[in-house]
């Protein structure tokens, strides 16, 4: 069975509206209720909800203005058989970085300096996330976190700040998990969740954006961890890159503006 998505008529006098974004990528599963686009009207923006659990197909192109009851895309139902193979497409962008715990943060950064070129790193001494849930409880660690590239891949270091459970210690394995990066977080976690991973660790960050830690140890070995790419984030990666790039190969950290 095919769902059709049509530009909906959210007000009386509406005629059209632009589609300003797709929150889902082409293909990906969703689940009914998942924003899964963003449509303009005039001065204002909504999320559209999917009417139904499937997988989406695009239609239309963003920056486009469509009228009302025009097809944007559809949502197709799979059977059985495609819901316990189907992946889950929701990162283009594929992995950009790797996840370590430490027991010394200090100690680490200078291993991975002198022994991998990784460097020069950026430290955060006490990291406190916003609205941690962990395993369905309100709650999260601190820690302090380090991060660096080396070459085009950006290093993670975690040392957690006690030994309170956590989603940093489940794993007994250095390698604690792999990071993606997503336009939508909860677009994404909805996608995981609807091909039945579960979210682990769900948090945000104090300076905007968040992450979430899927439970992918059973399939790959290690969490995956997806963090929403906004500008501020997206401005401290580019400083690491840069850091990277000019390296002196002599200071081991650097402050980020």
């Amino acid at each position: 069975m095919t769902t059709v998505l049509k530009i909906p008529k959210a007000a009386v006098s509406m005629q059209h509206g632009t589609l300003a974004q797709w929150l889902v990528a082409d293909g990906a599963m969703v689940a009914e209720g998942q924003p899964i686009y963003t449509l303009e009207i005039e001065k204002s923006t909504m999320d559209v909800e999917a009417p139904a659990a499937g997988i989406l197909k695009q239609v239309a192109r963003v920056g486009i203005e469509y009228q009302v009851g025009e097809v944007v895309g559809e949502i197709c139902a799979m059977t059985a058989t495609e819901s316990a193979s189907k992946p889950v497409v929701v990162a283009p962008s594929g992995i950009y970085h790797s996840g370590y715990v430490v027991a010394d943060i200090q100690s680490a950064v200078r291993h991975w300096v002198e022994q991998a070129g990784a460097g020069p790193f950026a430290l955060f001494d006490d990291f406190t996330f916003v609205n941690p849930v962990y395993r369905g409880k309100a709650g999260g660690p601190s820690v302090a976190l380090a991060f660096a590239y080396s070459g085009d891949s950006c290093i993670e270091l975690i040392q957690p700040k006690n030994s309170d459970p956590s989603i940093y210690s489940e794993t007994s394995g250095a390698l604690h998990h792999v990071g993606i990066g997503v336009p939508i977080l909860n677009a994404a976690v909805a996608s995981y969740e609807a091909a039945g991973v579960t979210c682990a660790f769900k948090a945000e960050f104090p300076f905007g954006g968040g992450c979430a830690y899927l439970d992918t140890v059973g399939t790959l070995g290690v969490f995956t961890e997806l963090v929403e790419m906004g500008p501020i984030v997206e401005g401290m990666l580019e400083q690491m890159r840069i850091a990277h790039r000019n390296w002196n190969r002599r200071d081991y950290t650097f402050t980020l503006a």
